[in-house]
């Protein structure tokens, strides 16, 4: 069931994400194009610096497989091979900072529009709610900053 929360969430999150993109084209086409750049670099950025790092990524070709978001664990496959351990700060800096890039981007253009702001915001604090309640207790990186023992 964690893969579901896992799953929801990255969905909530990729429509609040397309909802501003759309907006963004809509209101400023280089605007628009920066932030789709934005969320492409940004998106490897966390891929790489966390998800291929994760220690469930090691069971993403078994039976097993634990990547409570299912997706990122399957496209870290693609990427270069890292060490399973535990995040350096550069590690968590860079998933922080890219994150954050993809939500504080688009929020001059967003303010123009409440509608698509509040679905924006909405739909992202869902998101990461459905992460901390459900996906987290269950997830098996021991390394995590998020990790809570129990989980």
């Amino acid at each position: 069931m964690h893969n579901l929360h896992g799953i929801i969430s990255l969905i909530l999150f990729k429509v609040a994400v397309l909802a501003a993109l759309a907006y963004l084209f809509l209101t400023s086409i280089s605007a628009g194009l920066v932030y789709l750049m934005l969320i492409g670099i940004a998106s490897l950025s966390v891929l790489y610096a966390y998800c291929a790092k994760c220690q469930a990524r090691a069971k993403c070709e078994a039976r097993d497989h634990r990547c409570s978001h299912v997706f990122p664990g399957k496209a870290t496959r693609f990427l270069p091979t890292r060490k399973q351990g535990p995040y350096s700060p550069a590690d968590i800096l860079v998933t922080g900072g890219s994150l954050a890039s993809i939500v504080i981007f688009p929020q001059y253009w967003l303010w123009q529009n409440k509608t698509v702001l509040l679905t924006f915001w909405g739909l992202s604090v869902i998101a990461v709610g459905q992460i901390l309640l459900r996906v987290c207790p269950t997830c098996r990186n021991h390394k995590c900053v998020m990790y809570r023992k129990g989980g």
